[in-house]
């Protein structure tokens, strides 16, 4: 089918960004008129040099060396013309060309960029960027990326959209939504009667209408020109996730439920028809330029065609593949309806599809998914990061990608260098352990067996043993070279495993008991008790201590009789511990806020925190490792990028 199909605000706004290009065409009487300024270089691989290890008399000093990783793709947009494909990230903007698919330029922003739309022209670019603290709206020149403007009015909204002729901004944040004349920015209406959060918001093909779309189930309509409340439509059992209106303005398309997209009368608010079908959230939709074809595409990027008179469903094009077997798609339509953009998530990638019959176009390179793990190798020569499908290996002396290969189509939850570097081994959530060559990250082992997902590998200090544990309770021991289990420890459900710097003690954490085991028999030492589910155990370097991260604590405990020394109180929940190198610092990554704790382990004192809630939208970091000798702190996010922190050389 190849009619034209108009497309709603679902795909961001995407040819209705006018208002900002008209401001700086020089329109009189507008005092809006920023000068340019550049965006920052974008160097993925530029490293600073650190100084000297981190210690507790420096770690105050701590600062940010460098940035790895591609980021995780967050939204997409199509230029007017359909040349250009601009894609959101959690470290910037992508523009790649739609013919080739290859990256043409990349505009650094200061925060994850949530949406992206073109002006009618073409030549300028609106992007909202989203952290845990901020939004700002930032305006970028497309030729050259210069970044134009950041919009200071709307600094803090949720989302936005602009009207067809470019004059109007509709911004909303909470329940509440604003309209604004972009020539002088001056706010001409406030919408306050939603009840609940707004989630949704689509002008009318001539942009005299607007409708709003909330969490408390409810659409209202309203008048541009004045801010009047037209109609009400109510009856939802979801709050409605996508909405377009019909060429002429006269129908309202809205879902708000898996199986049905509904049809509105916008002059009355008369509930037409009952589009069916359908069995997913629906993620975008589209009309055609005639308003007789409705496309409307789902979480998995299936594509259904109903034809608008009687409601008959027409075609329906496959789901996109490409994803781990979590995945789900956020679908965009290009304005000459001859391809499909789907940005993957988890995964964050994307991928393109020709409309008339879902055929793969291409994968956009220069995105990953969330970074689960991290681990440096005992030379300190490589660094491993583990995405939910792939393993990047790079090179710690200059922050280069050595080289790159997927998994699995399921997460990999973990990653452990051999003490001799050669090997990585992985557990992934197919209940697999893998083991690859780092010289050419070919698979040389797959280890089978247990019942569930693995979420911790261990090698022994002198490499003959490889430590799994998977959320089915058990510890299995590994002789791994040659695929034999040695042991199988029953542990009880929980995350934790490490083996002591001598190689003769294994650790494992479950729900309220750390317990200790001899490596060499299999048997129980002693058990640590606990108030609550232990997330991860690490030994110090002098192995005289055992760190526990417990709920929303972490306990020190001398291995030698069981000790309690400290427990130190995090603000949220804990994901990881790592001690430095010299044991003096212990390093924690905490589930909520969004923070790297740092800890003096001889009296228990919090000495420095890294907040990355101003730079993640997602939930921050998700992992840390230490280089061997304490000069790096590698923090690996969940935004698809990877930290390196140290103390800058002077």
């Amino acid at each position: 089918m190849q009619k034209m199909l108009s497309q709603g605000p679902i795909n961001l706004t995407l040819i209705v960004v006018g208002a900002l290009w008209w401001a700086l065409a020089g329109c009189a009487g507008s005092s809006f008129a920023p000068e340019a300024v550049p965006s920052p270089a974008i160097t993925e691989s530029s490293l600073l040099l650190p100084g000297q290890a981190i210690a507790p008399h420096n770690v105050s000093q701590i600062t940010e060396l460098a940035v790895l990783g591609k980021g995780i793709a967050l939204t997409i947009a199509f230029a007017p013309d359909s040349s250009l494909i601009a894609v959101g990230s959690s470290n910037g903007i992508a523009l790649y060309d739609r013919q080739t698919l290859t990256r043409q330029q990349f505009f650094a922003a200061n925060g994850p960029v949530t949406r992206a739309a073109f002006s009618p022209d073409g030549q300028l670019l609106v992007s909202l960027s989203q952290s845990q603290q901020d939004t700002t709206v930032t305006l970028w020149r497309v030729s050259d990326g210069v970044l134009l403007d950041t919009i200071e009015d709307l600094r803090g909204m949720s989302d936005i959209a602009f009207s067809p002729d470019g004059k109007t901004l509709a911004a909303w944040k909470g329940n509440v939504v604003t309209l604004w004349q972009i020539s002088d920015q001056t706010l001409l209406y406030t919408l306050d009667r939603h009840t609940s959060w707004v989630s949704q918001v689509a002008f009318s093909p001539d942009g005299q209408m607007l409708a709003s779309a909330g969490a408390d189930r409810i659409v209202h309509l309203w008048r541009v020109s004045d801010g009047a409340l037209l109609q009400t439509l109510k009856g939802f059992v979801l709050p409605p996730t996508s909405m377009i209106f019909s060429p002429d303005g006269q129908i309202l398309a809205l879902s708000s439920r898996k199986d049905t997209v509904e049809l509105w009368r916008a002059s009355n608010g008369t509930l037409l028809s009952k589009l069916t079908g359908s069995d997913e959230d629906v993620t975008g939709l589209a009309f055609s330029a005639d308003g007789q074809t409705l496309a409307a595409a789902t979480f998995t990027g299936r594509v259904h065609l109903w034809r608008v008179s009687d409601g008959v469903l027409l075609n329906e094009l496959p789901g996109v593949e490409g994803g781990s077997s979590f995945s789900g798609s956020y679908t965009v339509f290009s304005p000459d309806i001859q391809i499909l953009g789907h940005v993957m998530f988890p995964d964050g990638i994307v991928v393109i599809r020709q409309f008339t019959d879902g055929r793969l176009l291409g994968r956009l390179e220069g995105f990953s998914g969330p970074v689960i793990s991290v681990a440096i190798s005992p030379d300190n020569q490589i660094l491993a990061t583990v995405t939910m499908s792939s393993i990047q290996l790079w090179q710690m002396s200059d922050a280069h990608l050595l080289q790159e290969w997927e998994v699995s189509a399921n997460w990999t939850m973990t990653v452990a260098f051999s003490p001799d570097s050669e090997m990585i081994a992985t557990g992934s959530v197919d209940n697999t352990v893998k083991l690859w060559r780092v010289s050419d990250g070919s698979l040389a082992y797959t280890l089978t067996g247990h019942a569930g997902p693995i979420v911790g590998v261990a090698f022994s200090p002198d490499g003959e043993i490889l430590a799994s544990r998977s959320a089915d309770g058990a510890v299995k021991l590994w002789r791994w070279r040659e695929g034999a289990l040695a042991q199988t420890l029953d542990s009880g459900w929980g995350m934790g495993v490490a083996f002591s710097p001598d190689g003769q003690i294994l650790a494992t954490g479950s729900n309220q008991t750390a317990s200790l085991w001899q490596v060499r028999d299999g048997s129980l030492m002693r058990e640590l008790q606990h108030a609550n589910i232990i997330g991860n155990v690490t030994f110090s370097p002098d192995g005289q201590l055992l760190a526990c991260g417990v709920a929303d604590t972490i306990s020190l405990w001398r291995v030698a009789d069981g000790a309690l020394l400290h427990v130190l109180d995090s603000p949220s929940w804990v994901k990881q511990v790592a001690f430095s190198p010299d044991g003096q610092l212990l390093a924690v990554v905490t589930e909520e806020n969004g923070t790297i704790e740092l800890w003096q382990v001889s009296d228990g004192t919090l000495l420095h925190t890294l907040d990355f809630a101003a730079i993640s939208f997602v939930s921050g970091p998700s992992s840390l490792a230490f280089s061997s000798d304490g000069a790096f702190l590698v923090i690996g996010l969940f935004d698809g990028t990877v930290r390196l922190w140290g103390i800058a050389s002077r």
